[in-house]
């Protein structure tokens, strides 16, 4: 039975190794036109496709031709100018073969993987997949608490000069393996796996959670506004509704009051002149 039991372990423990050997991860890295994903957009996607050994099997690197200009800060930061972007493709052409090449994966990997997230949101929208994805920048300040600096820069030495797609995309590969290996199980946990949804920047102009839970409190639909000066509208609205409700309110008390001492005088009336009539007619009562 003891035996049975061994053997049963054993082979349990391969099928978990041959799962983990499974897992495919693609560490991903944008160059773009500037920061916000709001009005840039994507000039370079790098890619490394990875196993959780380790192993790369694969390496994806294209330019991208934008549709709008490349900020000067930007260029000076990864010194690609719109001059070597004239005869690339569009990057719904260049997205649309990347996601070929990933083919069935895991997860995105990134180093602040929120920026690529804004990004990917900005190519499909509403309709976007629920990818899972990884932040190694978040990783690492959890698990490399005492590091002065958190650039990929500085935690990948070998890196060097970043701030090219490619490279940057490997050195977010080689930084997740080092992550794993601060684990005990020396494998990456489920929680580190979020969904895209949950790494997604917040517009600059959408509605605050103070305004929305302070149309809330006036009785409104928070589903009737989506940016600060909609909500700021919006607001105002519920409140000059709520002074014409209070107002009403307060005449209609007003007017309450006045008619309460009509009603008090005309019943005073009427009985000084059931009082003055009985009075009339007892003094009448003799001479019937």
């Amino acid at each position: 039975m003891q035996r049975f039991v061994g053997l049963l372990l054993v082979v349990i423990e391969r099928e978990i190794n041959k799962k983990e050997l499974t897992m495919i991860y693609i560490a991903l890295d944008f160059e773009t036109t500037g920061l916000d994903c709001f009005s840039n957009q994507i000039i370079e996607i790098g890619a490394v496709k990875f196993n959780s050994n380790g192993d790369i099997l694969g390496e994806y690197q294209k330019l991208v031709k934008p549709s709008c200009e490349i900020e000067p800060g930007a260029e000076s930061v990864h010194k690609i100018s719109k001059a070597m972007l004239t005869n690339e493709l569009s990057i719904v052409e260049v997205w649309d073969d990347f996601i070929e090449w990933c083919g069935d994966f895991s997860a995105f990997v990134a180093h602040n993987a929120s920026f690529e997230a804004g990004y990917i949101y900005q190519l499909y929208g509403d309709d976007l997949p629920d990818f899972q994805l990884i932040d190694t920048l978040r990783m690492a300040r959890s698990r490399m608490p005492d590091r002065d600096s958190y650039k990929l820069t500085s935690l990948i030495p070998t890196l060097k000069d970043g701030h090219r797609a490619l490279p940057d995309a490997l050195a977010t590969k080689d930084l997740l393996l080092e992550l794993i290996l601060t684990y005990k199980s020396k494998k990456l946990t489920k929680t580190q796996l979020k969904s895209i949804y949950e790494m997604l920047p917040t517009h600059p102009d959408e509605a605050t959670d103070r305004q929305l839970n302070y149309i809330e409190s006036l009785g409104g639909d928070t589903d009737k506004v989506r940016t600060k000066q909609e909500a700021s509208i919006y607001i105002d609205s519920l409140l000059n509704n709520n002074k014409s409700v209070v107002k009403k309110t307060n005449t209609q008390h007003r007017n309450l009051q006045q008619q309460q001492p009509i009603e008090a005088d005309s019943n005073k009336s009427f009985w000084t002149m059931l009082l003055v009539c009985l009075f009339v007619l007892m003094l009448a009562i003799p001479f019937m």
